[in-house]
């Protein structure tokens, strides 16, 4: 209805916005770095548009409450650095659950829609729309260039597999020479990248589990791993490479940069602050934002981005 669609648009602003905030560190609790609003008016759209209280939300992104065993919680004050990538986090999931609420409300009404027609015709009537990923190779490659490149790999194999590999065996049954038919498999990249307990999106898992992982500790973790195991992953020998690894893809040779990575693939908010939207946000924004699997209290944590990624990779091989 024109009301909801409105309220869609009202949400969109709120995250164009919040690439508008800025911060900025003062003297504060006893640390020179703790962030403080330089953009005021910015945010006040922000929480405007998503429905939040202003001096909650903020006291949201430039503190948090630190907690150890057998003593109170302790308020420590965030830096502006880190502040702002929260707000721009903000920003990032709320479009993520948008989106994902989106496709959830077009697939429900075309299945309303598409009610009336017989079982036997709608098993074989039906669309897809595959989106073809492609391969990026830039001067700085980050997580989200490994994501495609991963993902273009994986659809290759899926490829060498339902074309190849099928057809030999088809031929193989039937007693046709095959002998003269060669390819390329990418079944040992495709271990370096994520078909094993080792593999990088693993180790990047691993890291990011943890409070104190670090993006130099990933980069390290890999190198360690593979380097000299495998044909498919050399360390560069330049100085300054202790955050770079080099994947020898099927496509092309691609240098990888692991700055931003653990943070990356943690891809949620936390607790507190997913919870305080849910609460006083919109009633739109708390439909989008609502997980049945949410729980601040819980000690399982939601999947890490690339899990969830090499999921949704194999959801579709699968199909």
């Amino acid at each position: 209805d024109e009301e909801k669609w409105l309220n869609v648009c009202e949400i969109l602003s709120g995250i164009l916005m919040t690439h508008n905030v800025k911060f900025h560190n003062v003297e504060k609790g006893g640390t020179d770095s703790a962030a403080e609003v330089s953009t005021e008016r910015e945010l006040h759209v922000v929480c405007e548009l998503f429905g939040l209280d202003y001096e909650e939300f903020v006291a949201q992104l430039t503190t948090r409450w630190i907690k150890s065993p057998g003593s109170d919680p302790i308020l420590a004050y965030i830096k502006a650095e880190d502040a702002y990538h929260l707000i721009t986090s903000v920003g990032k999931a709320v479009y993520g659950y948008l989106f994902a609420w989106l496709v959830s409300l077009i697939n429900k009404v075309v299945a309303e829609k598409g009610g009336d027609i017989p079982e036997h015709i709608k098993e074989k009537s039906w669309l897809g729309i595959l989106d073809i990923f492609g391969f990026e190779v830039f001067d700085e490659n980050l997580l989200e260039q490994f994501m495609i490149n991963y993902a273009n790999e994986r659809l290759q194999q899926f490829f060498i597999q339902q074309v190849f590999d099928h057809e030999l065996k088809l031929y193989n049954a039937e007693g046709i020479d095959s002998s003269c038919i060669n390819f390329t498999n990418n079944a040992e990249v495709m271990k370096v990248l994520g078909g094993t307990k080792t593999s990088i999106l693993q180790l990047l898992d691993e890291q990011a589990s943890l409070a104190t992982g670090t993006d130099k500790a990933f980069a390290s973790s890999v190198q360690k791993t593979w380097n000299g195991k495998t044909p498919k992953l050399e360390v560069p020998k330049k100085a300054g490479s202790e955050l770079k690894f080099l994947i020898l893809h099927s496509v092309k040779d691609v240098e990888y940069t692991t700055r931003g990575w653990v943070d990356k693939n943690r891809d949620r908010l936390p607790d507190t602050l997913q919870a305080f939207m849910l609460e006083q946000g919109r009633p739109l924004l708390a439909d989008i934002l609502y997980d049945e699997d949410f729980d601040a209290t819980a000690k399982k944590k939601p999947m890490m981005l690339g899990a969830k990624f090499r999921m949704n990779i194999e959801q579709l091989a699968s199909l």
